[in-house]
């Protein structure tokens, strides 16, 4: 099935009450990439494994991947649209406990009906310890503010954390002014980061609201 979260887009299958024998990484990367391949495959951000949980507690397993074949921790819009196809297969309770590389998170179904829930996440509490993110920049210490990280178009000023996966984010004045692609693309693959991080380029336009551009790690803008 294929699902939507604000314009980001999964693949969702389901793979069955598997109990012993769970599906290889390397045939689930390979998966990944031809499915969510634009141009030859049904095209998405993302491809979602739903899986028999591993404890009984909770509703379900979910293995993210990126595009690129990536196996992500956590996705929050991805999540959102596991909690969409659990709805459409009818496994519905007042909240849902899904289990992730991240931990267990749970969802809300605050309203909605087919093809159009909504859902609210708990996602947890922030990781700002630099070894948790993983983030190795030199001398970077909890929370990791305003850190003068070195890109080819000079050094930026970034705040890293991670919601279950890693984020780098920096405030811009103008996205007309910096090649926030360019940097976004070079950002994820910064040795800092082990893990590859997302990046997220932050215009503020008043107290209340601002812009966002989102470079996504392992699909790009």
């Amino acid at each position: 099935m294929k699902l939507q979260a604000v314009g980001n887009d999964f693949i969702v299958a389901d793979a069955g009450k598997i109990a012993v024998k769970r599906p290889k990484t390397h045939s689930l990367a390979r998966l990944a990439r031809a499915i969510c391949d634009r141009h030859t495959g049904v095209g998405a951000d993302g491809f979602l494994l739903v899986l028999p949980p591993q404890n009984r507690e909770n509703h379900a397993q979910v293995r993210f991947f990126n595009a690129d074949g990536g196996e992500a921790e956590m996705s929050g819009n991805g999540i959102r649209c596991v909690g969409g196809f659990l709805a459409e297969k009818r496994r519905r309770a007042p909240a849902l406990r899904i289990e992730t590389l991240a931990g267990v998170k749970t969802l809300e179904k605050m309203s909605g009906e087919a093809e159009r829930w909504i859902f609210r996440v708990a996602m947890g509490w922030p990781v700002l310890e630099p070894e948790k993110i993983p983030f190795t920049g030199p001398g970077a210490s909890a929370p990791v503010l305003n850190y003068p990280l070195p890109t080819n178009q000079g050094k930026r000023r970034v705040t890293v954390t991670s919601m279950g996966n890693p984020h780098c984010s920096l405030f811009v004045s103008d996205f007309h002014r910096i090649n926030w692609r360019a940097v976004g693309q070079e950002i994820e693959t910064n040795s800092y980061f082990p893990n590859r991080t997302n990046v997220e380029f932050i215009k503020v336009i008043s107290e209340r609201e601002i812009e966002v551009r989102y470079w996504e790690r392992g699909v790009g803008q």
